[in-house]
C-alpha cells in the first residue's frame, strides 16, 4: 500500500518562509488575546504576478504576522477565489453553506478556515482598534496552510513583508490540458474518432494576467486530414468550441491586433467540389469573447459549405492540471528535466500528470510523468537521492498519445512496476513494462500491441496478455508471464490461462459474431476467432465444430485453411485424449485423481481442464494437466506449476515420473515416486 503523500498535521514546530510556528491538528499557530491597540506595519500584496496592493497593514504578534481579514478577501476574489465570511468562518472556494451545517461554533478569539475539503478549526484572531472602526486580523502561516493544503493549485508565499497570490490556474493551458480537452470529444456517429492538436495554439493575455487560448484539433484517426475544430480556453478552462460540427479544413487561425478575439479562416466549398479543391473563396470568421465563451461577431457566421456535417459532442469531465500532494521540489526536478518542448500529459482518467511509485520497495516514492515533444511520447522516472531528485529514466518513445500510465506490484518480489502505453495506430500501442533492476529502472518488457495486465492464474504475479490485431476483427493473444531468473517478462503457453481466454477473449468474440451481419464481418474470421479462443480454453469440442465450420466457407477467403486445419488437428487430439481419461479403468482413474488433489494449490484447487491422456506401448499411461494451478514444497517453499505430466502403471498401482512446469514451460520441480 502507498504511503500518504499528505499526512495529518502533527504538533511540530515548522520553519517555512522565514517564520517559525507550532502546528496542531486544529491551528497553525498559538492562541493569542486580543488586543486592542497595535502599531501595523505595511505589507505589500501581489495577484497573478502583479501587484494588488502596496499599502496594506499588517501587525506582528508573538512572532507571527497577521493581515486584515477583509482586505485578504479582497485579494482572494482579485485572484479568482470566491471567499465568504460570516463571523466565524472563513468560507474560499469551497463546501459554502455544507460547511456552514458541518461545522461547530468556533471558541472564542478563533474562526475556522476552510478551503475545498480542507479545514483549520478554531484558528485564532486579532482584534485592532482604529478610529475607523474594529479590525479583524488573521494569522498569515493559517492563510497559508490552508491554501497550499488544499486542491486549488494555488501558490502562496510570505516573504520581505510580501504576500504573493499565484493563480495556477490562470495563464495559458499547457499542451497536454489541450491534449486531454480533444481527446475527449468524439464525433457523435463514431466514438471511436477523437482529435489531436495540430499546429501552435494561439494565446492572448490581457492586463490582469487572464489569458484566452484557441487551437485547431483534427480528427484521428485520419487518412486525409480533414475533419477539423477549434477549441477555446480561458486560463486553463476550455469554454467551447468555433461549432459542434466538424470543418473540412481549418486554413488559418490568429489573434486579432486588439482585444480578446481570434480570427479563424475556413475553405468554402461548393456542393460538388472534391476535398482537395475547393472552388469558393475561404471565410474569415471573428470569435469574441463575451464574459462566459467564444462566439461569431456581428453577423458572421461560419458558412454552410465549410462544414461536413458531422456533430461532435466533449465530454463535460475535463478538469484541470491538480498537483494535489505533490511535492514543490518534485515539481521543479521534473519541469528542469524535461526536454525542451516537451509538455506534461494527464493520465487517461485522471487530472494530474504525475504517477507515485516505490521502485525499490523501500518506503520511498519516486515519481513517473509522461511528456509529449511534437508528435512523439516521453516518460520520465524521478528519484530522490541524498535529498536531491534526479533522473531515473528519461527517454523518448514511440506514440502518438498516452493510452496509459500505472503502477503496481507486478513481479511479486515487493517492489512496484510501471506500466505504459502509448497509441501507434491502427488500434496499437507502444507496450513498456519498467522496474527497479541492481539499482537502475530498465525496461523488462517492450512489445506492440494493446497490453491487458493482470494476475490470470492466481499465482500472485501479474501477466500481460498482448492483443495484437490481425485483420478485420481478428485478433492475436500472446501471454507473458514474469521469468524471475532472466528478470524480464517471456512468452508464455497461451493454454496455460484458460480461465483468462474465458473472459475478455471470448466476451470479444461472442460481441463480434453477435454484430458479424451488421457489420458485414465475414463468416471465415468469425469461426477462426471462436476455434482458437474455444482451444486456449480448453474446450474442444467447440473448437473443433467452429475448425470444421470455417473449413466449409471459400478456401481462399482469409484465414487460410491451414490455420482452421492446425487447431483442428490438435483440438482433436486433446479432445480423444480427454475423452480416454472418462474411460479410464476406475484404478487408474483413481490414481490420476489422487495425484491431482495431492498437488492442487490450497489457495485455488480446481484444475482447469480435464486431464489428458494416452497409453504407453507397455500398457501404462502418460497423463498430462494444462491450465491448472500446482503447488510442492521444494526446499522449504511451496513453489507454484501450471502443468503436470506424470506416468501411472497400467493397473493403476504406482504414479511416477511427475514433471511440473510453468506456464513458461520451464521445469520447477520433478518428482520420481509419488507416495
Amino acid at each position: 500500500m502507498k504511503k500518504s503523500l499528505s499526512s495529518s498535521v502533527t504538533a511540530v514546530s515548522l520553519v517555512w518562509m522565514g517564520l517559525v510556528f507550532p502546528c496542531t491538528a486544529s491551528a497553525a499557530v498559538r492562541q493569542v488575546p486580543q488586543v486592542a491597540q497595535a502599531t501595523p506595519q505595511v505589507a505589500q500584496i501581489v495577484v497573478n504576478g502583479h501587484v494588488w496592493s502596496d499599502n496594506v497593514p499588517f501587525v506582528v504578534r508573538n512572532g507571527t504576522d497577521w493581515l486584515p481579514l477583509d482586505v485578504l478577501m479582497q485579494a482572494l476574489t482579485a485572484s479568482g477565489l470566491q471567499a465568504e465570511y460570516d463571523g466565524r468562518s472563513l468560507l474560499i472556494k469551497n463546501l459554502a453553506n455544507l460547511a456552514l451545517e458541518s461545522l461547530s461554533t468556533p471558541q472564542a478569539n478563533t474562526i475556522h478556515m476552510a478551503m475545498d475539503a480542507y479545514v483549520l478549526t478554531n484558528v485564532p484572531v486579532l482584534t485592532w482598534t482604529s478610529n475607523s472602526g474594529k479590525q479583524t486580523y488573521v494569522p498569515v502561516p493559517s492563510v497559508i496552510q490552508v491554501l497550499t493544503h488544499s486542491e486549488s493549485g494555488y501558490f502562496v508565499t510570505w516573504k520581505d513583508h510580501r504576500l504573493t497570490l499565484t493563480n495556477d490556474m490562470t495563464g495559458a493551458p499547457s499542451l497536454s490540458e489541450i491534449e486531454r480537452v480533444m481527446s475527449q470529444t468524439t464525433e457523435i456517429g463514431d466514438p471511436t474518432e477523437h482529435f489531436m492538436l495540430i499546429g501552435k495554439p494561439v494565446s492572448i493575455t490581457i492586463g490582469n494576467g487572464d489569458t484566452v487560448t484557441a487551437a485547431v484539433g483534427m480528427r484521428w484517426p485520419t487518412a486525409d486530414g480533414y475533419g477539423q475544430v477549434v477549441f477555446f480556453f480561458h486560463n486553463h478552462q476550455f469554454v467551447g468550441l468555433d461549432s459542434d460540427v466538424e470543418k473540412t479544413e481549418i486554413q488559418s487561425l490568429r489573434a486579432t491586433q486588439s482585444g480578446m478575439a481570434f480570427e479563424v479562416t475556413y475553405a468554402d466549398y461548393a456542393p460538388d467540389d472534391p476535398m482537395y479543391n475547393p472552388s469558393l473563396p475561404p471565410v474569415t470568421v471573428t470569435f469574441g469573447w463575451d464574459g462566459s465563451t467564444f462566439v461569431p461577431s456581428g453577423r458572421e457566421s461560419i458558412p454552410r459549405g465549410a462544414l461536413n456535417q458531422l456533430k461532435v459532442r466533449v465530454h463535460r469531465d475535463i478538469q484541470p492540471i491538480s498537483y494535489s500532494g505533490v511535492p514543490d521540489e518534485v515539481r521543479t526536478a521534473i519541469r528542469q528535466a524535461l526536454p525542451k518542448g516537451g509538455a506534461l500529459v494527464n493520465r487517461p482518467g485522471s487530472s494530474s500528470p504525475y504517477l507515485a511509485v516505490d521502485l525499490n520497495a523501500d518506503g520511498q516514492d519516486e515519481y513517473v510523468v509522461a511528456y509529449r515533444n511534437g508528435f512523439t511520447m516521453g516518460l520520465l522516472v524521478m528519484g530522490e537521492s541524498n535529498g536531491k531528485w534526479k533522473v531515473l529514466w528519461n527517454k523518448a518513445l514511440a506514440g502518438t498519445q498516452l493510452s496509459e500510465l500505472n503502477a503496481g506490484p507486478m513481479t511479486g518480489d515487493g517492489t512496484e512496476e510501471i506500466a505504459f502505453q502509448s497509441y501507434l495506430g491502427d488500434g496499437a500501442n507502444n507496450v513498456l513494462i519498467l522496474k527497479w533492476v541492481n539499482g537502475v529502472v530498465k525496461p523488462v518488457l517492450q512489445v506492440t500491441g494493446v497490453a491487458d495486465i493482470g494476475d490470470f492464474n492466481q499465482d500472485g504475479v501479474m501477466e500481460v496478455a498482448n492483443w495484437v490485431h490481425d485483420t478485420g476483427p481478428l485478433e492475436k493473444i500472446q501471454l507473458y508471464a514474469w521469468d524471475a531468473a532472466k528478470g524480464m517478462y517471456e512468452r508464455a503457453n497461451n493454454d496455460d490461462f484458460p480461465r483468462y481466454f474465458g473472459g475478455a477473449p471470448l466476451a470479444y468474440d461472442q460481441w463480434v459474431r453477435n454484430s458479424g451481419e451488421k457489420n458485414q464481418v465475414p463468416p471465415k474470421m468469425l469461426d477462426y476467432a471462436l476455434a482458437s479462443t474455444y482451444e486456449e480454453m480448453g474446450l474442444y469440442n467447440q473448437a473443433v465444430m467452429y475448425a470444421k465450420l470455417g473449413l466449409q466457407q471459400p478456401a481462399r477467403a482469409y484465414p487460410e485453411n491451414r490455420a482452421f486445419q492446425s487447431i483442428l488437428n490438435q483440438a482433436m487430439a486433446r479432445q480423444k485424449q480427454a475423452a480416454a481419461y472418462v474411460h479410464l479403468p476406475a484404478s487408474v482413474r483413481r490414481t490420476v485423481d489422487r495425484v491431482l488433489l495431492k498437488y492442487s494449490n490450497f489457495y485455488n484447487p480446481p484444475f482447469a481442464s480435464t486431464p489428458m491422456v494416452a497409453m504407453n506401448k507397455d500398457g501404462s499411461w502418460r497423463v498430462r494437466v494444462i491450465g491448472g494451478m500446482f503447488h510442492n514444497l521444494v526446499d522449504g517453499r511451496y513453489v507454484l506449476a501450471s502443468e503436470l505430466a506424470f506416468t501411472v502403471s497400467r493397473d493403476g498401482s504406482s504414479a511416477t515420473s511427475l514433471v511440473a512446469r510453468n506456464a513458461l514451460g520451464q521445469r520447477v520441480w520433478l518428482v520420481n515416486a509419488v507416495q
